[in-house]
């Protein structure tokens, strides 16, 4: 008992020596009120929203056109669509709903804040800040589970592809608007704020940071970036990158059950397998995703040496986008075989191995 009473004095002079001998600021800043506080808070958080905005408006406007474009090569993977994914205030985060109730009037109700240029929605002069009230006659969810219910209403009615109703309120007023869905690959496209420079295919999605987001020089470039990971969920990669660790970890088994612990590296291995030829593929298929929605290609290899000149760093894109010379010979050969095709006025599709 003696011996940490001892101890306890010790560290409290050490407490007390560390506070006085500790040099403090020698100027007099300016003193703080909570409320100035908050109110800064506050207008961080509008910034916060209206830059994610401005980055999904941008990544939609190029993203609709080559999900549009690259719907022969789905599959059955496709759905019909309005262009349109409503947001309601438990959307986002719950630091983020006060400020999207005062400053933008977004309540329980869902709320048009995005709408791609040439989409369905755009067509029928659907404008951002259109309240929807119904969907074919049928009112949408409202509440914390908005989102996933309006995306259930939506493959519910627009299954046919028929011509729809929507019902939206705009300055007050009810208004019926009737519009043609588009049939596009059934992705969801979005970002995040991580400052990486990157972006990845789940097979059922695509994601960009905001960091690859101010990479790209201009939408062009977006396009490829974009259309390189829709090519990976057409290619249907990350199945097949699935299956490969699955083979590899039968290994693993066959490994431990003689007694030997391998980490799972075989399944690492088998994961691996074939990574670089995936890598290939999704090049080949995005430049043709990108001419099939009439955009220009001519510029890809230019973005993929620019990412390997600057993006040095063993994480972000290239931990998993290998940048090798033939990997630029390859783009320009496809870019070849794409003029020469629509110089011959030949079906833009990618050729398939026998």
């Amino acid at each position: 008992m003696k011996h940490d009473r001892i101890r306890k004095l010790v560290v409290l002079a050490i407490a007390i020596a560390f506070q006085v001998g500790c040099t403090t600021p020698s100027t007099r800043t300016p003193d703080l009120d909570a409320q100035t506080v908050d109110e800064e808070t506050r207008k961080q958080l509008e910034v916060m929203f209206e830059t994610g905005l401005a980055y999904h408006d941008r990544t939609i406007k190029v993203a609709y056109p080559l999900l549009k474009a690259a719907v022969p090569l789905c599959s059955t993977d496709t759905a019909y669509t309005l262009g349109i994914d409503p947001v309601n205030k438990y959307t986002l985060s719950k630091s983020m709903r006060p400020i999207l109730e005062a400053s933008y009037g977004i309540g329980e109700q869902l709320v048009i804040l995005s709408i791609p240029p040439g989409s369905p929605a755009d067509k029928a002069g659907l404008r951002k800040g259109d309240e929807i009230l119904a969907l074919g006659g049928q009112q949408p969810s409202t509440g914390h589970k908005a989102n996933e219910a309006w995306r259930e209403l939506e493959v519910q009615v627009l299954a046919a592809g028929e011509p729809v109703t929507l019902s939206i309120i705009r300055d007050a007023e009810q208004v019926e608007i009737t519009l043609v869905p588009d049939q596009i690959c059934n992705y969801m496209v979005y970002e995040n704020f991580s400052s990486d420079v990157n972006a990845y295919a789940s097979g059922e999605a695509v994601m960009l940071t905001a960091g690859m987001l101010r990479f790209v020089n201009n939408d062009e470039e977006l396009a490829m970036v974009l259309a390189h990971e829709i090519a990976h969920n057409v290619m249907e990669h990350m199945s097949a990158r699935q299956s490969n660790y699955t083979a590899g970890s039968v290994l693993d088994i066959v490994a431990a059950v003689a007694g030997v612990n391998t980490g799972g590296a075989f399944g690492a291995v088998g994961a691996a397998s074939y990574s670089k030829s995936f890598e290939s593929e999704a090049d080949y298929v995005g430049l043709y995703i990108m001419a099939m929605a009439g955009m220009p290609i001519d510029d890809a290899p230019v973005l993929w040496r620019r990412m390997a000149a600057t993006q040095t760093s063993s994480g972000g894109f290239l931990a998993s986008h290998p940048t090798t010379s033939e990997r630029y010979v390859a783009l320009d050969r496809t870019i070849d075989e794409i003029h020469a095709k629509q110089e011959k006025k030949e079906l833009l599709r990618p050729n398939i191995k026998n």
